[in-house]
């Protein structure tokens, strides 16, 4: 129906603009999901664990990411952030997500 049409577009966008912001991080990857509203986000790189990683991130940078480790073996080192708050905050997240990778990368 037109109604989840309409948010199936308003998710890609979100996803679409995610991805191609944390992208342009250094070090930093995401994984593009098919569908849904959740990104994985790797941040192996940092020197930290996923569950390190969120822990840090909610509490210098206000943010909240569930830990890739809740998942399995195979999401550890992830961040899983939800696509289900505004295109404006999720891009404010981004800022902080970058910044948050940018500082704990630099002191590993």
């Amino acid at each position: 129906d037109k109604a989840s049409e309409e948010m199936r577009d308003i998710y890609r966008a979100r996803r679409d603009q995610v991805f191609e912001r944390l992208n342009r991080v250094p070090g930093l990857r995401c994984r593009l999901p098919g569908g849904g509203m959740f990104m994985m986000i790797d941040v192996r790189e940092s020197g930290y664990s996923g569950q390190q990683f969120s822990e840090y991130l909610l509490e210098h940078y206000g943010v909240s990411a569930l830990a890739g480790e809740a998942f399995g073996a195979n999401a550890a080192g992830h961040l899983r952030l939800s696509l289900g708050t505004s295109a404006d905050i999720l891009l404010e997240a981004c800022e902080r997500i970058d910044r948050c990778f940018t500082q704990l990368r630099s002191t590993r």
